[in-house]
């Protein structure tokens, strides 16, 4: 079995490059790239082939990721090493499951605030009102009796807009 060369990594990382596709490259590409680097007799190359090794993983990978975010499939893209499918695996794995807690996703329930009310009798038109409860009251022509939350029942008898109705009258 015929190990790669410096030449085939270049040529790996050009072609890489040059496509928007995964492209064919041994299954043990990776591992033999590593053992090419090891050799004392590359060590000057060394570097440049842990460069470009590094690179076609950067590109291979932005590849899948890309292919995995489009596809969400479970096959993975054509040409992929076996530690290239496992990864495009999990990345759609992980994708799928934060599609799945967007779309799950229930806004908290709006809970009522306790707020004490009190009856009174609203003496001339207005418009709605929002009060410390959070609800909305009114509009109010006039004359109406209402249950609304004491503190704003007492802004408007202060206003004289409304008078308190006693517990006996209604």
């Amino acid at each position: 079995m015929k190990m790669i060369s410096y030449g085939d990594t270049e040529r790996a990382y050009r072609l890489e490059k040059d496509s928007p596709t995964l492209q064919s490259i041994p299954p043990n590409f990776y591992a033999e790239a590593m053992e090419l680097a090891g050799k004392p007799e590359l060590s000057e190359h060394k570097n440049n082939i842990l460069g470009l090794l590094s690179e076609i993983q950067e590109k291979r990978s932005r590849k899948i990721l890309l292919h995995a975010m489009r596809s969400l499939k479970d096959e993975p893209p054509e040409n992929a090493t076996k530690q290239e499918a496992d990864f495009y695996r999990k990345a759609v794995a992980i994708l799928r499951e934060n599609k799945e807690s967007v779309f799950q996703y229930k806004p908290p329930e709006k809970k009522e605030l306790d707020v004490a009310k009190t009856k009174i009798k609203i003496l001339r038109p207005l418009p709605s009102i929002l009060a410390s409860d959070l609800k909305e009251y009114g509009p109010f022509s006039g004359s109406e009796i209402v249950d609304i939350p004491v503190d704003n029942a007492k802004i408007l008898v202060a206003q004289g807009i409304a008078e308190e109705v006693s517990a006996t009258s209604s």
